[in-house]
């Protein structure tokens, strides 16, 4: 069992299991499975069998993000994670993180933490803004 299965777990059990709680997690785990799919609101509402406006509106309540910052949130935490402790090729992490292009990977780092994502190799993990 993974930590993000123990966290959905956790909060599950501490929120009573509320409807929309529910849901958001099911989305979040959705998401985390496979961060290399390309998971849009409406493939998971689809999945989770409710409509698009109430998983977005859910989601944003629950998370406080949009699913599709979430994802990218994600990938991200995945790709320093994966630059950080592993030896894969910064091509090799961009596609199992699903972003579709080096130079899309490359400026989305670049943009959320303020260096080239072969740094990371050298520097350690950074921080994401806000926390």
């Amino acid at each position: 069992m993974d930590f993000f299965e123990l966290l959905c777990r956790n909060q599950e059990r501490n929120r009573a299991v509320e409807p929309a709680a529910k849901l958001s997690l099911q989305a979040q785990r959705l998401i985390a499975e496979d961060l290399g799919q390309s998971w849009n609101a409406s493939r998971i509402a689809r999945k989770l069998a409710v409509s698009r406006e109430h998983l977005c509106k859910v989601f944003k309540a629950e998370t406080n993000q949009t699913i599709h910052d979430y994802q990218k949130q994600k990938r991200l935490e995945l790709a320093v994670e994966l630059l950080t402790k592993t030896t894969l090729s910064c091509k090799e992490i961009m596609m199992r993180c699903g972003f579709g292009s080096y130079s899309s990977f490359y400026r989305t780092v670049c943009r959320c933490y303020g260096r080239a994502p072969e740094l990371f190799r050298y520097g350690g993990q950074p921080q994401l803004p806000g926390n």
